[in-house]
């Protein structure tokens, strides 16, 4: 099941629901466990039927999406997202230049290594040598406001020290990091980008 972003916080971040042939309706996170994210929704829905529709929740503040299939209680206020789990290449990726530590469940070492791309769904990092495919993996990620640990696998061996790591177990806030990292690094593509 799909990693959630915690967006649910004392100050409940404002979301949107894109919901397929009903429009987008706004709301605030409720609580998030597992691959289920509960959100109430703003304004009187009397009369609507959101029960089995798919939809996208976009988290204002980042634009991070999530889809899932909605369920919805008898009055339409309070909604649960059924969070489909995201393909791996689902998440927005940017060339991104970021301390990384890895290390090898079975080999008792660490790698210093840094990251070429990134998403919130994992890297291709350079800098470890002798991985394997498959081999799982504790990653720290290195931004500004602190360390991002996961666990992960490679699922790709480019070179002897070029590897696409997917991260398997990560918190929703750090992944959130991650997208707003990666965000941050399309915005600067885009500002240097002449045509």
């Amino acid at each position: 099941m799909a990693d959630l972003p915690d967006m649910a916080s004392p100050e409940p971040e404002r979301v949107e629901l894109e919901v397929d042939g009903l429009g987008t309706l706004a709301g605030r996170v409720d609580g998030i466990e597992g691959g289920f994210a509960s959100i109430v929704l703003d304004g009187d829905l009397s009369g609507w039927s959101l029960h089995g529709h798919d939809a996208r929740l976009i988290h204002v503040a980042s634009g991070l999406k999530l889809e899932g299939t909605l369920r919805a209680a008898a009055d339409q206020q309070r909604v649960e997202l059924v969070v489909h789990e995201p393909h791996r290449r689902s998440w927005t990726r940017a060339n991104a230049r970021l301390a990384t530590l890895l290390v090898p469940d079975e080999l008792g070492m660490l790698w210093r290594a840094e990251t070429q791309n990134v998403a919130a769904g994992g890297m291709l990092v350079s800098g470890a040598h002798d991985l394997q495919q498959d081999q799982s993996l504790h990653i720290y990620v290195h931004l500004e406001d602190g360390d991002v640990d996961a666990r992960g696998r490679v699922v790709r061996v480019e070179q002897p020290d070029v590897h696409a790591v997917v991260f398997e177990t990560i918190s929703g806030p750090d992944r959130l990091r991650i997208h707003r990292e990666v965000l941050r690094a399309r915005i600067a593509e885009l500002k240097d980008d002449p045509s």
